[in-house]
């Protein structure tokens, strides 16, 4: 069984060449980013110091390497902020008449609760604000005319009332490229008139939409949404997502939308958490390390002098530090790959055949068959189904057996091969797992992270859980009866602080001293992306350690197989974060493989110096 099981997994792993090749390729060819920061904000700088002048500031921030603006839909309340418009309500209104010595009653003013705007004569927004508001009377108070909209008066000042046609104007006339926000819309006419406007602006310097919100048009409307959804497909539009931040019905919008959207991460320029070196690693390693091409660029507050000397400051250098593959301009979608019928079956048949291996070497029993089985079983459900929970299931299978199955040795391996040999076969043991995962798990979808691997946690948790039972299964009974040694507490200690720096650096919110975080940023400078530290301090390093411990003491070897499969795990693990590149995560892998056998050696030398050191000692003693 193992010799047929061995041949269906090369024969399927070469079928599955194609599918691999075509996302390198994809990835690699999508190496340009934008910078883009929000009008309002470069306005508000420009308005707080007369020195400043629209054209200087705008050609000041193109030299710099700012390519995109990006522009709200306005309402009634951003246009009083930036002085457009005037608006107040019935109360105020009243006070101000009395104020001036006017009598009230010489005034047709209407009882309902509402807003007055005042316009000025010409404006661009006349005519919105009459087709927008369906109630809309004209009052003249004195010299001025004013419109009165009944209604509540929050609704009413954050009513969407169309693009400002003379900021996209000054916008595309410096050569920017122009990226308006969409708000959530009613599926009624105020939200097809901002529609009709945006599709209306489509053109070279206006492709391409970011939503503002947690909810993206007019979400849970499906009809609505699908109808827009397919309107933007039709004119070419792609949109942004923003990372880390989930936007209901976005999901739905980019799947009609044929997955055309642009991976975008939000900075703070103002943050008082991150440094300015910090801030311009951030946006370095999101394009270089995590395919996102987009970086939104919020300014900080202060004096408009600090503030525009700041901002050029982080576009050149992010600019300067960024890698030579990149290039400054429009970003762009990743090119169309899907993945035909029959690739995604042969990683399927080579998943099946690799828990077979896995299941027959590691458990040696007729559990192979079950493991068999059950893979099998999730596979035809998937290519009989279509869903994609099947395939989800079986990819996270695979992560979960690649680890075990790599760092435990073969049946009479050490007594014939040299640690180095088995070192590198446990490496292609976890690389065919890696292989298998990313072409079951493959195309637009999982790039942009609109789908993903499910299961990162349980990748982390059962190997080391499977690891502690294997070690200690047939010896329980032995070690609770065992007398406790200060040795066994040195051992106990040094495991336990290994679980603790692993808890402490595993997920997103785990912590780094700033000592790590300044050898991360050496490391990254000289090798383009660092090795992950639990691999090249922790897993790999011990399972060096473990090889040649097993072969005078299997039992203490097999203890030290625990904090092995951390290496091994992990390095699965960075291939399931199917957004970064390939090659950044094959480049991470080579460093953490090579670093981690120089210092596993370094280990075997230390603890033969331990060895030695321990019995002069007790030579002495005896003596």
């Amino acid at each position: 069984m193992k010799k047929w099981l061995s041949i269906i997994l090369v024969l399927s792993i070469i079928l599955t060449i194609p599918s691999i090749y075509k996302r390198a390729k994809v990835e690699w060819k999508n190496n340009t980013y934008e910078m883009i920061i929000p009008y309002d904000e470069i306005m508000e700088m420009i308005d707080t110091d007369s020195e400043f002048t629209v054209d200087d500031v705008f050609l000041l921030l193109k030299e710099s390497g700012l390519t995109s603006i990006s522009i709200e839909v306005e309402t009634l309340d951003s246009l009083q902020k930036r002085g457009i418009i005037s608006y107040i309500n019935r109360e105020k209104l009243l006070e101000s008449i009395v104020l001036s010595g006017k009598n009230i009653d010489s005034f047709d003013i209407p009882e309902k609760k509402g807003l007055f705007i005042y316009v000025d004569e010409g404006s661009e927004f006349i005519d919105k604000i009459e087709y927008v508001f369906d109630e809309i009377e004209t009052i003249t108070i004195g010299k001025n005319q004013l419109y009165f909209v009944p209604g509540e008066e929050k609704k009413l000042k954050e009513k969407p009332i169309g693009f400002n046609e003379d900021a996209i104007a000054l916008i595309k006339g410096h050569g920017f490229q122009l990226v308006p926000r969409l708000p959530s819309l009613t599926a009624d006419k105020d939200g097809r008139f901002v529609i009709d406007q945006l599709l209306a602006l489509k053109d070279d310097q206006v492709n391409s939409m970011l939503f503002s919100g947690k909810e993206v048009l007019s979400h849970p409307d499906k009809s609505a949404i699908q109808k827009w959804a397919n309107q933007f497909k039709k004119a070419g539009f792609t949109i942004y997502s923003i990372e880390g931040f989930e936007q209901k019905s976005f999901s739905t919008v980019a799947t009609i939308m044929d997955y055309d959207v642009i991976r975008l991460h939000s900075l703070d320029l103002g943050s008082d958490k991150k440094t300015f070196a910090e801030l311009v690693d951030i946006a370095i390693r999101a394009v270089k390390e995590r395919n996102l091409r987009a970086l939104f660029i919020h300014l900080n507050s202060g004096h408009p002098d600090k503030v525009l000397e700041e901002t050029v400051d982080y576009l050149t250098t992010v600019r300067s530090e960024m890698p030579k593959l990149f290039k400054l301009g429009k970003a762009e979608t990743f090119d169309d790959f899907k993945i035909p019928l029959w690739e995604k079956a042969a990683a399927l048949l080579a998943a099946i055949a690799f828990a077979g291996l896995a299941a027959h070497q590691v458990l040696r029993n007729r559990l192979a068959y079950v493991a068999i089985a059950g893979m099998a079983l999730l596979s035809v459900a998937h290519l009989v189904t279509g869903r994609a929970m099947f395939i989800k299931l079986v990819a996270l299978a695979i992560a979960v057996i690649a680890p075990v199955y790599a760092i435990i040795p073969k049946k009479g391996q050490l007594e014939k091969r040299h640690i180095v040999l088995i070192y590198a076969r446990a490496a292609l043991i976890s690389l065919i797992g890696i292989w298998i995962i990313v072409a079951l798990l493959n195309g637009n979808q999982f790039l942009i992270k609109i789908d993903a691997f499910k299961g990162v946690k349980l990748v982390y948790i059962i190997p080391i859980l499977f690891m502690v039972v294997y070690a200690v299964w047939g010896s329980i009974r032995l070690s609770l009866n065992a007398s406790i040694r200060y040795w066994h507490l040195i051992i106990i200690g040094i495991l336990g602080a290994v679980v603790y720096y692993y808890i402490s650096r595993t997920g997103n919110e785990g912590t780094a001293s700033s000592l790590e975080l300044s050898l991360r940023g050496m490391m990254e400078n000289i090798l383009y992306v660092r090795p992950r530290f639990k691999e090249v301090l922790i897993g790999f390093p011990f399972f060096v350690l473990a090889l040649y411990v097993m072969k005078q003491h299997k039992q203490a070897g097999l203890y030290l197989l625990i904090p092995s499969v951390i290496g091994h795990l992990s390095l699965v693990n960075t291939f399931t974060h199917l957004h970064i590149p390939l090659y950044v995560s094959l480049l991470r892998s080579v460093y953490s493989l090579a670093g981690g056998l120089v210092i596993g050696l370094i280990f075997i030398w230390l603890y033969k110096l331990g060895v030695k050191g321990y019995h002069l000692l007790k030579l002495r003693l005896q003596q």
